[in-house]
C-alpha cells in the first residue's frame, strides 16, 4: 500500500499513477485502508483552511479537461460526507449547508462509477493526488473538531 501511494501521489506524470493503481487493483484487502487514507487527506484539507464546497470546486476545476470528471467529483463528495459524519452536530451552519448541497452528489447511485478495480483505483489516486497538493488558504472559520475558544 505504501509503495502504491508513493508511486501515485508523490511522483509527477501518469506512470506513477498507473503503477500505484495496478498495485491497489491487485489488492482488494487494501480497500479499507485506501478509504481511511482518503478521509485523512480530506481532514488535512480542513486543517489547511478548505471547506467542503471549496474542495469539490477545486477538484472539478483541476479535472476540467477530463470529459468524464463525474466519478472523481462523486468520490470527493462521498469522502467529504463520510469524513464529516464523525463531527455529528458540532459542525457550523455554513458547513452543514455545504454538506446538504453535496448530499445528492455523494449518493453512490448518483454518479457513474468505473466498473473495474484498476479504473476505480486510478480515479481514487487521482483525487488523492489533488487533495495532497491543495495549498493552504486563509480559513473563514475553524476546522471541524477544533475546540472553540470562548472568551470568559
Amino acid at each position: 500500500m505504501d509503495k502504491a501511494f508513493a508511486a501515485a501521489l508523490y511522483a509527477d506524470g501518469d506512470d506513477g499513477l498507473d503503477a500505484g493503481a495496478s498495485h491497489l487493483a491487485a489488492a482488494p484487502e487494501a480497500d479499507a485502508e485506501l478509504r481511511r487514507r482518503g478521509e485523512e487527506l480530506v481532514r488535512r484539507a480542513w486543517e489547511r483552511g478548505w471547506q467542503p464546497a471549496d474542495v469539490v470546486r477545486m477538484v472539478r476545476r483541476a479535472q476540467a479537461d477530463d470529459p468524464d470528471q463525474t466519478p472523481i467529483a462523486v468520490l470527493a463528495a462521498e469522502l467529504i460526507t463520510d469524513e464529516t459524519r464523525r463531527y455529528g452536530d458540532t459542525l457550523p451552519p455554513r458547513w452543514r449547508a455545504q454538506l446538504d448541497e453535496l448530499a445528492p452528489e455523494a449518493d453512490p447511485a448518483a454518479g457513474s462509477r468505473p466498473a473495474d478495480r484498476f479504473s476505480r483505483a486510478t480515479t481514487t489516486l487521482t483525487l488523492y493526488r489533488l487533495l495532497l497538493r491543495l495549498p493552504p488558504i486563509e480559513p473563514v472559520g475553524p476546522a471541524p473538531g477544533t475546540p472553540l475558544h470562548i472568551p470568559s
